[in-house]
């Protein structure tokens, strides 16, 4: 999990969100710069942005309440088969943020 703070330290960065260690407090300032950028007019730039921004913040969300949360306050522990599905997982996310365009 400690993998993805980077990429969503650049997310907020993208959007003028300040970096902090709680991702839910980032992801909600982000969901608001996002809405913010749907007011905007509209424009090919815009929707190709809100589309990754959207995407991104949904993903990192899914990823906080799924498994970060409970890995990070151990809740939970996951045998080899999970801890796999969430490699891959964040693997095939990371990819796809490149191919955006996001980096730090």
């Amino acid at each position: 999990m400690r993998a993805l703070e980077p990429p969503l330290a650049a997310l907020a960065t993208s959007v003028n969100v300040p970096v902090e260690q709680n991702w839910n407090t980032m992801l909600q300032n982000i969901d608001n710069a996002v809405k913010q950028l749907k007011n905007q007019p509209r424009t090919p730039q815009r929707d190709q942005e809100l589309d990754m921004l959207r995407g991104a913040s949904l993903y990192f969300d899914h990823i906080r309440a799924l498994y970060r949360n409970n890995t990070q306050h151990a809740r939970l522990r996951y045998n080899r088969e999970d801890a796999l599905s969430v490699l891959n997982l964040v693997g095939g996310f990371m990819v796809h943020l490149q191919k955006t365009g996001l980096h730090e």
